[in-house]
Formats: C-alpha cells, sequence, structure tokens
C-alpha cells in the first residue's frame, strides 16, 4: 500500500501512455479468455458427437453430393451406411412459423440411427410418394391433418 501514491504519480505524468497499456492488457486477457472459451468448446463439441460418422458434404453449400459417390464411399472398409441427404427450409403461413423440409434415402435409416424411424414408417413413406412424416410438435402447429412421427 505504501507504493501507491508512487504508482498513481507515475500513471498522472504519462497518462497517454498509461492508458495504451491499460488497453493492451485488458486486449491480451480478452484474447486469452476467447480462446480459452473456444477450447472448452472445442472439447465439449468433441465429447457430444459421435466419433464414429463421417459426414461428407459438397464445398458449396446449395449444391449437394452427387449420388454416383455412394459407391465410392461404401468400399471404405468399416462403412455401415451410406445415405443421402437434402435440406429445403421455409416458413408455413406466416415467417414465425419455420419449416425444414429433409428429403432422404433408403441409406438414411442405417446411417443416421438416432432419427428413430422405423421399417414400418420407412414403408410407409416410399408406398405415399409425395407424403411427409411430422414430428408431434409440428402436427400440432399444422393446420392440416397430418400422421405424426413418433
Amino acid at each position: 500500500m505504501k507504493y501507491l501514491p508512487l504508482v498513481w504519480a507515475a500513471f498522472r505524468r504519462h497518462t497517454t501512455e498509461s492508458l495504451l497499456t491499460f488497453l493492451v492488457f485488458a486486449l491480451a486477457f480478452t484474447l486469452f479468455s476467447a480462446m480459452v472459451a473456444l477450447r472448452a468448446a472445442y472439447d465439449h463439441a468433441i465429447e457430444v458427437n459421435r466419433m464414429d460418422r463421417l459426414l461428407v458434404i459438397a464445398r458449396f453449400c446449395c449444391a449437394g453430393l452427387n449420388i454416383r459417390r455412394r459407391a465410392e464411399i461404401e468400399r471404405i472398409p468399416g462403412v455401415r451406411g451410406v445415405g443421402l441427404i437434402q435440406r429445403v427450409f421455409g416458413f408455413h403461413q406466416k415467417p414465425s412459423m419455420r419449416v425444414g423440409v429433409w428429403m432422404l434415402d433408403g441409406g438414411t435409416i442405417a446411417a443416421i440411427p438416432e432419427l428413430r424411424l422405423t421399417q414400418e414408417h420407412w414403408k410407409q413413406l416410399q408406398t405415399t410418394r409425395n407424403g411427409l412424416l411430422f414430428t408431434r410438435t409440428q402436427q400440432s402447429g399444422m393446420s392440416k391433418r397430418a400422421t405424426p412421427f413418433p
């Protein structure tokens, strides 16, 4: 506490240098905190996500992956399933009621088992070519009659 007057006098003598030094230290701590937070976010993402899945996407957002690449990916040792997915997002009736439509093929049931689609759901979807599967939450927001997906 006895050095506080000396430090305060140095700050008063060199105000610009003191202010810039303070800003540099604040920026350094901010960057360090951001790097720690980013590292924690990556560690959490690695912990939560499945490590036995490889997601292959096209280089550009809306192009999709060629169907002919399916055979190449299926030949990779250890691959259990290859599913093709295309997505379209929009809204129903008003912008606050957002809807995403996922177009899936038959290989998706093996590639993404957490979709919880049973063989009965797949057969139902394949026999009705213009059919849709809704979750119960989505069905409650729709005005038309829809068969809910569990």
